[in-house]
């Protein structure tokens, strides 16, 4: 995808941590999942352009869906950038210390654009 094809569009931006950034950049880590924060639900689209906060990089929402965390599947588990459901929750846990699995996140899917 290309950075020209989408000019028309608002760019939002999403923040990631910075040791993600690479797995983002090598097409390891193509998937996110985000938990509301208060009442306000994540606000991203399929189609949307967004930037990467801090970054020179941006990408497109190629999905969005809402669904428990503990129903992510192995094949998630690689496109969030992680080898196993241990290293995941892990993770998600130091970004979300109260989070339960039954608790609905929000997976967005997203492809750098070039």
């Amino acid at each position: 995808m290309k950075i020209g094809d989408f000019a028309d569009h608002e760019v939002k931006s999403i923040k990631f941590n910075k040791e993600f950034i690479p797995l983002i950049l090598s097409g390891k880590k193509t998937q996110t999942r985000r938990m509301p924060k208060g009442f306000k639900k994540v606000q991203y689209a399929k189609g949307d352009i967004v930037k990467i906060d801090g970054e020179d990089i941006k990408i497109s929402i190629t999905d969005v869906r809402h669904e428990a965390l503990g129903k992510i599947t192995n094949s998630d588990i690689l496109k969030e950038g992680f080898s196993s459901w241990d290293d995941f929750y892990d993770a998600f846990c130091l970004i979300y210390p109260n989070v339960c699995i039954i608790q609905d996140v929000t997976v967005i899917e997203f492809e750098v654009i070039k």
